[in-house]
């Protein structure tokens, strides 16, 4: 793999999280296990090897899952150049933000770039919403806007970071999850908070669909590089909010001392994600 600063943190990412949350990289990446062209059958067979054992699911297969995405993202002439090492993350996000027509700056980070992605998406999926259905996903995501700027204020919360970024990006990448490979992400210890995104399913399915029609037409890279950016997009929002508490009756917390919901007033739980 690529050493460069964003591929050293997206490795940082990937240690952090269990190895089922990995499994869907390891799915976009063999095309669950069928195998792909560019694809080596060394490779092929220590990820699906990964995939069906948490044992086999070393540092080694981190580097992997990282390297196969690199490979994926340049083309046969960038990987030439560039010494078969294929594309930094960094470059290849990028690349998805510009395929979705996400707008960044050339200083982005790549956390900055997901969110503009998920944003994207998310407006895309506004426009299929009918009014009830912009009102219940407003009010579940408790952002009080309303009227024309209520559309600014949830592609505000898709990008700023916290709960909210993460509601969003979860319902993106578990939408893409079972458009690609058949079924949801495995939530596991964030079960909880993935109660009442129901109301997100059906207009983030349509748009997650239209995305990945458009991405499966494009050519091959495509359908690795933008699934797993979403994926390691809900990676990053799950770390970034592992520490968060959460109240009865769903309200997130940002003060990690917090015994009493700032919003309702309700005892507040254990933190939302535990480590285990």
């Amino acid at each position: 793999m690529r050493n460069d600063k964003e591929d050293l943190a997206l490795l940082n990412i990937l240690r952090q999280c269990e190895a089922k949350e990995k499994i869907p990289l390891i799915d976009y990446i063999t095309d669950s296990g069928e195998g792909r062209l560019s694809l080596s059958k060394e490779s092929e067979n220590k990820l699906v090897a990964a995939k069906l054992s948490e044992r086999f699911f070393d540092d080694e297969k981190n580097k992997l899952i990282i390297k196969e995405i690199q490979s994926f993202g340049g083309n046969s002439l960038v990987n030439l150049i560039r010494s078969g090492k294929g594309v930094s993350y960094d470059e290849i996000v990028r690349d998805v933000a510009s395929k979705v027509g996400a707008k960044v700056t050339s200083t982005a980070s790549c956390e900055d770039m997901e969110n503009a992605i998920i944003a994207k998406i998310i407006e895309k999926a506004w426009d299929k919403m009918s009014p009830e259905d912009r009102k219940e996903m407003t009010e579940f995501m408790h952002i009080p806007a309303k009227g024309p700027v209520t559309l600014a204020a949830v592609l505000a919360a898709a990008e700023l970071g916290g709960f909210a970024t993460f509601q969003l990006v979860a319902s993106v990448a578990n939408a893409l999850a079972k458009q690609i490979i058949g079924r949801g992400l495995a939530f596991g210890a964030n079960a909880g908070l993935m109660q009442g995104l129901g109301v997100l399913v059906g207009p983030v399915g349509w748009a997650v669909t239209a995305l990945w029609l458009a991405a499966d037409l494009a050519g091959p890279a495509y359908r690795v590089t933008v699934p797993c950016v979403i994926q390691i997009a809900y990676l990053r929002q799950t770390i970034a909010i592992k520490n968060f508490k959460i109240c009865p009756q769903g309200h997130p917390q940002k003060d990690p001392n917090a015994k009493f919901c700032s919003t309702c007033g309700a005892p507040i739980a254990a933190p939302l994600l535990q480590n285990t």
